[in-house]
């Protein structure tokens, strides 16, 4: 049985968080339209207004709304990420805890000081890797599993071959992180 244990942390988990979103996030054509409709109608009334009080302005005032666009976007985007964290830690989970995970022919076992979870393989639908950790993407949950978990590369090598042995081919071929790594399967 392969396994691989450490301490992870809240910042490690919203690293995973990340990752899951933007391996599994898809985005219907509907609301890209709708976005783009959004922008169009948002930058037109900006430089139409900009027009009327400053002609000769609109350049200007298409580049200032793009950009406030997207800082606001990216704003919201961490203040929601940042107060979920909060919201757990005052809920009393805490800042970093032991975690092991576990490879069985049943699935990922995952435990810790307050939590035992099983991952059945056929419920993993990728494993990718992140700046410092592989994302094991389960049924709508990413399992971060730092790298720092392994004594060596040759340890995190056999853990992620088991893996990609035990999930389903679909999966392995959505793990390109994973099999280039192991160097087996593409």
């Amino acid at each position: 049985m392969l396994e691989a244990s450490g301490v992870i942390s809240l910042a490690d988990t919203q690293r995973a968080t990340i990752v899951l979103f933007q391996k599994v996030a898809r985005v219907s054509p509907i609301t890209l339209a709708m976005v783009a409709f959004g922008v169009i109608v948002g930058v037109a009334g900006s430089v139409l207004m900009v027009d009327f009080v400053a002609p000769g302005l609109q350049g200007i005032a298409l580049v200032a709304t793009a950009a406030v666009l997207a800082l606001a976007t990216y704003v919201q985007a961490r203040l929601r990420m940042r107060a979920y964290f909060k919201g757990l830690l005052d809920r009393g989970i805490r800042e970093a805890s032991p975690a092991t995970y576990r490879l069985r022919d049943d699935g990922l076992h995952v435990s810790g000081d307050n939590l035992e979870m099983v991952v059945q393989w056929r419920g993993v639908s990728e494993i990718a890797l992140g700046p410092t950790f592989w994302c094991v993407v389960g049924p709508g949950v990413g399992f971060c599993l730092p790298r720092l978990f392994f004594e060596t590369q040759d340890a995190e090598r056999a853990f992620i071959r088991g893996m990609l042995e035990r999930v389903a081919e679909p999966a392995r071929e959505r793990s390109r992180d994973a099999t280039e790594f192991v160097g087996v399967w593409g």
